[in-house]
């Protein structure tokens, strides 16, 4: 019997030691798709915030409003620096965020919170890639 309670003691400690699946939120937009393991409203008041951001850059460069990309880009709100690590195990000590413009994907990831400039920084980029001739 002692040994039948010790297995049950180590079954629940098995189980309750696991690290929490973060659950992931998304929402798309007509240009992004966005992924955040933070809250709804905070999510859906950051893909508003991308949008209006992105028309005013367009409106500026003198883009059409209303062309629909050719693919949405992929942006990834992490809540730590872990989120960033899991991504890419490289990331500068003072990266909150990054664009990655690779030959598998192009995406992008920042943690939330008080860093919004930053991952508008790093939309610059994806901008200028698609719409600039000499970025």
């Amino acid at each position: 019997m002692a040994c039948t309670a010790a297995a049950v003691g180590m079954l629940v400690l098995a189980t309750t030691a696991q690290p929490a699946r973060a659950d992931w939120l998304r929402a798309e937009s007509e240009r992004f798709i966005v992924y955040s393991d933070g809250g709804e409203r905070a999510l859906r008041d950051y893909v508003q915030k991308l949008e209006t951001f992105d028309r005013v850059m367009r409106y500026r460069s003198g883009l059409p409003l209303s062309e629909a990309p050719s693919r949405k880009l992929p942006i990834y709100l992490v809540g730590s620096r872990a989120g960033l690590l899991r991504v890419n195990p490289s990331t500068d000590r003072d990266l909150v965020g990054t664009y990655f413009p690779t030959e598998e994907d192009i995406f992008a990831v920042a943690m939330r919170g008080d860093n919004d400039e930053i991952l508008l920084h790093e939309y610059v980029h994806h901008f200028m890639l698609g719409n600039m001739p000499a970025a």
